[in-house]
């Protein structure tokens, strides 16, 4: 089942060359998943009742082309699977023309938000987010790992500003961390096209983070965010331009 809506891109939407950002169209796609899940019983204002909250675990985010200030977009999510406690999710933002934007999938786990512990779907949750495997905005999610040895370069302190309603850093932060984790030059270049972010371990209130920073192999550049004596790793975001010369997406019925 196809969940949509529309937006509208403001100012605070813009980065580079006035286009559309990175951290905007990750807002966009968390929001409709937020209201998705909504519509069916199991979002914010129902945790009173239900103590269910799907928790984020991986973000997969291709752009193909950016809109620029002012433009009506179609955002767009549905359920690719569930499997046991796992929630895959995929999403599209298409363009006036209908064409597709940007793409992503991500996978969730079901918490009970009482005694903070994984728990399975049942049947009545499964049937009504009414999964389309066969349907799919990109491929399969694979592994992100961290590197064996990285070492720490910055370090941030996390703000009450930073924390959200479940009492830890909201995810959209982690970006925010990576670029400013980035080589001057690197994060100057242009716009990443393609985002990879694995969240393992929540950063609370006052936590000091230790931001690591590399280019890959491929020409990546990889952040690792991490206890100040790298003992826990909270995030591994990659963040590259896999998508330079790809051609536009078509439009999707």
């Amino acid at each position: 089942m196809i969940f949509e809506e529309k937006v509208r891109t403001g100012a605070k939407d813009l980065e580079k060359g006035n286009s559309l950002g990175n951290r905007a169209i990750l807002e966009y796609f968390e929001n409709i998943a937020s209201r998705h899940a909504d519509s069916l019983g199991y979002g914010i204002n129902s945790m009173p009742l239900t103590h269910l909250s799907w928790l984020l675990l991986d973000w997969y985010v291709r752009v193909y082309h950016r809109p620029s200030y002012g433009q009506e977009l179609t955002v767009r999510t549905w359920s690719r699977e569930i499997k046991r406690a796992y929630g895959y999710r995929d999403f599209e933002l298409l363009d006036s023309q209908g064409r597709v934007c940007a793409a992503a999938m991500s996978k969730w786990v079901l918490i009970n938000t009482e005694k903070h512990t994984i728990v399975k779907a049942d049947e009545e949750m499964v049937r009504k987010y009414a999964s389309e495997p066969q349907r799919k905005a990109l491929g399969e999610l694979s592994r992100l790992r961290a590197p064996q040895d990285f070492k720490p370069q910055s370090s941030y302190r996390v703000l009450r500003r930073d924390i959200d309603i479940f009492g830890h850093m909201h995810n959209l932060y982690y970006l925010d961390l990576a670029y400013e984790a980035l080589p001057q030059d690197a994060y100057e270049r242009r716009l990443f096209d393609e985002i990879r972010i694995n969240y393992s371990v929540e950063s609370r209130l006052g936590e000091t983070l230790a931001l690591s920073c590399a280019q890959t192999d491929r020409g990546d550049w990889q952040v690792v965010v991490s206890s100040e004596d790298k003992s826990v790793i909270h995030s591994v975001i990659t963040l590259g331009y896999a998508c330079e010369n790809m051609s536009r997406r078509q439009p999707r019925q």
